[in-house]
């Protein structure tokens, strides 16, 4: 069983400005930022003599990593059946509306798929019973823009090795990606990070980015500047061409943002990759948890369901209506920042949160309630990395846990949690 366990760690914001210099600069010098960038750390600065840490043991590790490898293979495998068979499903599990408004971006998609073009890096998240230190299943793969990176990683390593304990923990995002940079990016590439430098956890996801790939010619760029150009079909920011571009935005969002570079995709194709490649929303889209669901249990697809017959395990009934459930949760197929999120139990409403999505398409998913860690909810995360020769398979390579206080997790209340792995 998982269990909290409290280390002196002398944490301070010290510490951070010598992992995240540009971010810290940046918001400290704005006197509207500032506050912010201190409120993200005002826990770990506070706990710092008796900092919570989860104690996971080798055990619950591999049971974790192994389930969320698993998970992203199927979703990952799905697709090739979607593509192939099942065009005509992609709006009843995608959303109708955006994808009859915007069909060359499908194609797009599509095309990314089929070239092979690699990600690097997204998060699962997944409920955990602390007490039976069981993995109890995958909520969703957050594909395109999961932020706590920068926690889950550099502070991570930080507090470990505070503690001289650095062995003792899941965390090789970093080292799995600097070992596959040379294959992601050709010599002399130039790359592009993009986001809203004035959100701070944006701000600290995109610097951890700019930091792992320090080797190569990366441009860490506001998305105010980010521009294309028609004439050159080229992506840019300050007069600065991009080869691979990382834009901390969901695809959805650019789509709608503009259309008509989208829809001109076959001009572009070859001038630029997207280091969060667009076949990935048929995975970050919650629609495809639905898709898989109904792929293992209700279509002819055999050799797919027996190939993945243990990914049920971890997949709660997700489906795109309540029809035949009681109690359940109502997603938005692409909200954000759990918002419009509704708990039914025996059929009525019990839970909602606000948000922007209402009038949105929803995901129907069995209701799965994650466990306590102490007197908070807890929601494991899973940080994927490039893996091996196959330029789509990723392993689970960094574990983090996310406490909050209420049922559906907020990111204005919710607090990282570092994690240790005991004998």
């Amino acid at each position: 069983m998982a269990q909290l366990q409290r280390y002196n760690t002398d944490f301070s914001m010290t510490a951070v400005a010598q992992l995240a210099p540009e971010t810290v600069e940046f918001f400290a010098q704005d006197a509207q930022l500032h506050p912010d960038l201190l409120g993200q750390f005002d826990f770990p600065c506070r706990q710092s003599s008796s900092l919570p840490f989860v104690a996971f043991d080798e055990t619950e590790i591999r049971q974790i990593t192994a389930g969320a490898e698993l998970v992203y293979a199927a979703l990952v495998d799905s697709l090739v059946l979607l593509f192939d068979r099942y065009q005509h499903l992609i709006s009843r599990f995608y959303g109708a509306e955006f994808v009859r408004h915007y069909p060359e971006f499908i194609k797009y998609a599509e095309y990314t798929y089929r070239q092979n073009h690699e990600a690097i890096y997204g998060r699962f998240d997944m409920a955990y019973d602390f007490d039976a230190g069981k993995l109890l299943c995958a909520y969703e793969f957050n594909g395109d823009t999961p932020v706590m990176l920068f926690e889950s990683v550099q502070l991570q390593h930080w507090l470990l090795q505070s503690l001289g304990r650095e062995s003792q923990q899941c965390n090789t995002w970093f080292e799995a990606v600097q070992q596959h940079k040379d294959k992601l990016f050709p010599s002399g590439s130039s790359i592009g990070i993009i986001g809203a430098r004035s959100a701070i956890e944006d701000a600290l996801t995109l610097e951890t980015l700019q930091t792992t790939l320090a080797d190569f010619n990366v441009h860490l760029v506001d998305i105010s500047a980010f521009e294309f150009d028609s004439a050159r079909q080229r992506f840019s920011a300050h007069d600065i061409e991009f080869d691979h571009v990382f834009i901390l935005m969901p695809w959805e969002e650019m789509v709608e943002a503009s259309p008509e570079v989208i829809a001109n995709w076959r001009q572009w194709k070859d001038n630029v990759r997207f280091l969060e490649p667009a076949w990935r929303w048929f995975i970050a889209n919650k629609g495809g948890l639905a898709w898989l669901y109904w792929l293992l249990s209700h279509s002819g697809e055999q050799a797919f369901q027996q190939q993945y017959a243990q990914v049920l395990q971890y997949l709660p009934r997700s489906q795109m209506s309540p029809i035949g459930m009681t109690d359940y949760v109502s997603k938005p197929l692409m909200g954000r920042l759990s918002a419009n999120i509704s708990i039914f139990q025996h059929g009525q409403k019990v839970k909602a949160t606000a948000g922007p999505y209402e009038a949105t398409d929803l995901l129907y998913q069995e209701y799965r309630p994650t466990g306590k860690i102490g007197t908070a909810y807890g929601i494991v995360g899973v940080w994927m990395a490039p893996w091996g020769t196959d330029p789509l398979t990723m392993e689970a390579a960094t574990v983090c846990v996310r406490a909050h206080d209420n049922e559906v997790t907020d990111i204005g209340n919710e607090r990282f949690l570092p994690h240790i792995i005991t004998d």
